[in-house]
């Protein structure tokens, strides 16, 4: 917060929250806070803001509320008022149809914030996008097991971890397949217009040369449309075996049984294949990029070749927007799995 004046601290702290954020997490242990004009604390008031915004829009913000064991204090730590008002604000949580959640040390907190933001990430994807499987119906698969698990829970929790994983592992088999692929045929388009790009300065320098820079131009524009074509019918598959892996990859870590009971040599193959993800994806990126980058000659002066690179330019650019979203969204996962 930027220190500034206004009608009271409170104010100026709320003047500096965004009206749009998405989520709201408040957390109290043994202080309740400063009263304000408008309410009994400003973490109370903060929470009042967010959850009118609820009731206003029950899509505009997720309110998650945690409180530290008060019990785990020494009693001449915690006066009496403050502890009044922390239970009666428990009781507001309540009555507003909060389900809070309470912790006893900072390791307790690390274990369930990890497990709830990744549920509350996954809340967040389209229910179209959850639903982006490889061929196998992976994800599909992996929700009916969850549902029909007959184990006990240790073991049920356990294969249910073990399934997920499983499943996550194949996507990227499927992934590193199509990528490499796509890594191929965008490596030799952009190496064969460079070459083009020299025919063409070499035939317009030479006396009767535009026929000639016309015939290279025309086999551009042909290679480009094939390009484009090509990695049209490779991207649902390309997408969906990225996006499947993170998906239940995500939901193994979701899992309590994952740091459980999941043995920890498990958990370092996990890591391993997230890691060489990673690497994989940001590679290719560069390939994406580089493609995007070269403008090749005449390309703006020929309709057709204009035109083609104009379809091309846009299936690329999905492919980079996945290539960028995707490891990000594996580096934040790997992050959590270091943390945990």
């Amino acid at each position: 917060m930027v220190p500034a004046v206004g009608i009271d601290a409170q104010a100026v702290i709320n003047s500096q929250i965004p009206d749009d954020y998405d989520v709201y997490m408040g957390m109290l242990w043994r202080k309740f806070g400063s009263e304000t004009p408008r309410a009994l604390s400003g973490t109370e008031e903060e929470f009042d803001d967010a959850y009118r915004r609820f009731c206003a829009d029950r899509d505009s913000v997720k309110i998650m509320f945690y409180f530290k064991d008060i019990g785990a204090v020494n009693g001449d730590a915690l006066s009496c008022n403050n502890y009044d008002k922390i239970n009666n604000f428990k009781n507001k949580l309540g009555d507003c149809g909060v389900l809070y959640s309470q912790f006893g040390d900072r390791a307790e907190f690390n274990s369930l914030l990890i497990i709830h933001l990744i549920r509350l990430i996954l809340s967040y994807l389209p229910a179209q996008e959850l639903m982006v499987n490889s061929e196998e119906g992976a994800l599909k698969n992996a929700i009916t097991a969850e549902k029909d698990s007959k184990k006990g829970e240790e073991s049920g929790g356990y294969d249910r971890c073990r399934y997920f994983i499983k499943t996550a592992q194949g996507s990227l088999k499927e992934f590193d397949w199509c990528r490499k692929i796509v890594n191929e045929a965008t490596v030799s388009l952009t190496n064969d217009l460079l070459k083009k790009a020299h025919s063409v300065k070499l035939a317009s320098s030479r006396e009767g040369g535009l026929h000639r820079v016309s015939d290279i131009l025309e086999k551009a524009a042909d290679e480009i449309r094939e390009y484009t074509r090509r990695m049209d019918e490779v991207y649902p598959k390309f997408y969906g075996s990225m996006f499947s892996a993170m998906n239940n990859f995500a939901r193994a870590f979701s899992m309590q049984e994952f740091f459980v009971a999941v043995p920890s040599g498990y958990v370092e193959v996990v890591r391993n294949s997230l890691e060489k993800y990673i690497v994989s994806g940001f590679g290719a990126l560069g390939i994406f990029i580089r493609l995007r980058s070269e403008t090749f000659i005449a390309g703006n002066k020929v309709p057709e070749l204009r035109d083609a690179n104009h379809e091309m330019g846009k299936v690329v650019d999905l492919y980079i927007e996945a290539f960028y979203r995707l490891p990000k969204l594996a580096e934040t996962l790997l992050d959590l799995l270091r943390t945990a």
